[in-house]
C-alpha cells in the first residue's frame, strides 16, 4: 500500500496541490509498487509523467478557481509550455540511480535554464511511502 506523506505546514491550497502530485505518482505506479517498505524513490519515467500531468491539473485548477499558485508553479508551467519537462526533471530532480536518457538536449536546456530559471528552487513536498502492513490493518488512508 502506498500512503501519501505531505510536508508539514502547507497551506490548504498547497496541501491540495501536493496531493495532486502524489496521486499522479500513485496513478503512474498502479500495480508496480515496490515490494520494500518505506519511501518510494521515483524513476525518471515516473517523475516526467507526474510533472507533465501535474502541470495539466494545475492549469485546470487555476482556470476553475482563478487562484494564482505562485512563482514555483508559474515556472513549472513555463517549462511545460516549452516542452522541457524531461530536461527539467533531469536537471532538478535527478536521482543517483537514474541513467541519463540519450535524447536530452541538455546544452540547449542549460542555456534556456540559465536565462529563465536563475533563482528557481525545485519543490515536491509530497512523497509516497510503502506500508505493507496497511492493508492488513485496514488503513483507510492507503490505496493501491
Amino acid at each position: 500500500m502506498a500512503t501519501i506523506q505531505l510536508d508539514e505546514g502547507l497551506s490548504r491550497n498547497e496541501n491540495l496541490i501536493r496531493q495532486i502530485y502524489a496521486l499522479k505518482r500513485r496513478e503512474f505506479l498502479k500495480d508496480i509498487y515496490p515490494e520494500t517498505e518505506g519511501l518510494v524513490i521515483p524513476s525518471f519515467a515516473e517523475e516526467v509523467f507526474v510533472r507533465k500531468e501535474w502541470t495539466v491539473q494545475l492549469a485546470k485548477f487555476t482556470e476553475q478557481t482563478g487562484e494564482k499558485l505562485g512563482e514555483y508553479f508559474d515556472t513549472l508551467n513555463k517549462v511545460a509550455e516549452r516542452d522541457l519537462i524531461r530536461d527539467y526533471v533531469w536537471a532538478f530532480h535527478r536521482q543517483k540511480n537514474w541513467t541519463k536518457p540519450v535524447d536530452l538536449d541538455f546544452e540547449k536546456f542549460e542555456s534556456w535554464k540559465n536565462e529563465n530559471l536563475k533563482s528557481h528552487k525545485p519543490q515536491t513536498k509530497a512523497n509516497l511511502v510503502i506500508d505493507q502492513t496497511a492493508e492488513i490493518n485496514g488503513n483507510p488512508n492507503s490505496s493501491r
